[in-house]
């Protein structure tokens, strides 16, 4: 990842990336709209949210669980620029929506 923002608290890690440049599909694997896994420059950078959880594959091994694109997301949103998280509610920041005015996206289970 190009990580740019990431909130933990105890066996939960989310991770904000707002230069995705794709669409994550429900395995966590990336369907790129430009170029394979591309992460930099100023191609789509629509961004993404993964949240992962201890024990998750594993003994202390901290795997993928849930993936987040949003479904209004254009080219350069940049969802994940900022991301909270309080229990099961996520709140992901996406600078660059609409016309670098920004918003907020609420993210439940």
């Amino acid at each position: 990842f190009d990580a740019a923002s990431v909130a933990v608290h105890s066996d939960v890690v989310v991770v904000g990336v707002p230069n995705l440049n794709g669409d994550v599909n429900q395995d966590g694997t990336v369907d790129c709209k430009e170029e394979p896994l591309s992460f930099v420059g100023e191609e789509c950078q629509t961004g993404g949210v993964f949240v992962f959880r201890r024990d998750e594959g594993g003994t202390n091994n901290f795997g993928l669980v849930k993936t987040f694109v949003a479904m209004d997301s254009a080219r350069e949103n940049k969802v994940g620029r900022a991301v909270a998280f309080d229990g099961e509610t996520i709140v992901a920041g996406a600078a660059g929506f609409p016309t670098n005015k920004g918003a907020a996206y609420v993210l439940e289970p």
